[in-house]
């Protein structure tokens, strides 16, 4: 029996190295703020819907599978930044 490095569990990345999984549920935040920045303009909708947006179709996004994390401030820091980007 071989050592695992890598391992797929329902959609999160369990890996003996690092924090894989942080990276790729960032870059899927990222893309899904993205589309909803292109959908909805950030001129023409107020901030409360913004927020609204955010919680229920952005975050959830992010934080799916977080409770197996590690969360380093540089990670925090990142989750912060790409956040208030968005609203």
């Amino acid at each position: 029996m071989g050592l695992l490095y890598l391992y797929l569990y329902l959609g999160n990345v369990i890996s003996y190295e690092g924090e894989l999984d942080i990276d790729n549920k960032l870059n899927s935040f990222l893309k899904t703020t993205g589309i909803l920045n292109n959908v909805f303009k950030p001129p023409k909708k107020n901030k409360k819907t913004r927020i609204k947006l955010h919680n229920t179709l952005a975050l959830p996004v992010l934080l799916y599978g977080s409770e197996t994390w590690t969360v380093k401030a540089s990670d925090a820091r990142r989750f912060f930044i790409d956040a208030v980007v968005f609203l």
